[in-house]
């Protein structure tokens, strides 16, 4: 595994690094958006959007992503991912249901009834 730190990008440059395509430049911008206080709409936007991505590990970081929103934006309930999570609850990939296992389980600890 890679580590390294995920600056905080400017709103402006998560944008351009997603219209990129450039996979390392999407997960960038995409970690940046999701653990750093930026736009919370934004965040909801392009987790949606990486969710439906073709590349399997973006679709995976927007699973996560998903939990990290709850954590840093807070949401008052998962309303805006319900089909999303339906969706992946019906994947047999072990990685997609690892992935949202953790963004449910982010859900109940940061989303407070």
């Amino acid at each position: 595994m890679n580590c390294k730190e995920i600056p905080a990008l400017s709103r402006e440059n998560i944008i351009l690094y997603i219209a990129s395509g450039d996979p390392d430049k999407v997960t960038e911008a995409l970690l940046s958006l999701f653990l750093n206080k930026v736009d919370k709409d934004l965040a909801i936007m392009y987790c949606k959007l990486a969710m439906q991505s073709p590349d399997f590990n973006i679709r995976r970081l927007g699973i996560c992503g998903m939990g990290h929103i709850a954590r840093v934006y807070g949401v008052s309930d998962t309303g805006v991912f319900d089909e999303y999570i339906a969706k992946f609850k019906k994947c047999k990939n072990p990685k997609i249901q690892a992935s949202l296992r953790d963004a449910l389980d982010d859900f109940k600890i940061f989303i407070k009834a």
